[in-house]
């Protein structure tokens, strides 16, 4: 991706993972449903882009393109969107 590389993705990853872990832990204890929780990934991976200078409509498109149910914190969602926009 252009004008973003290791060093920086790794900065954003760490930079939120504290929001991360709330959202990890809200899904478990509260009893939130798996959609719920794949919706708030999304979320969390769509700003994370938009973070990166990406337009928001490109951003839920390439989250919706490659967000699944096998997809468990944002971080992953957010290195398959970045792996899928390079190829």
């Amino acid at each position: 991706m252009p004008g973003v590389g290791k060093k920086t993705a790794e900065r954003l990853l760490i930079e939120m993972r504290d929001k991360i872990g709330d959202i990890d832990s809200g899904g478990s204890e509260s009893g939130k449903s798996s959609s719920s929780a794949q919706s708030g990934l999304s979320q969390e991976a769509e700003s994370a882009l938009i973070a990166l200078g990406y337009k928001p409509a490109d951003a839920a498109k390439i989250i919706n393109r490659v967000a699944d149910e096998s997809v468990t914190d944002a971080g992953q969602l957010i290195r398959l969107a970045l792996k899928s926009m390079n190829a």
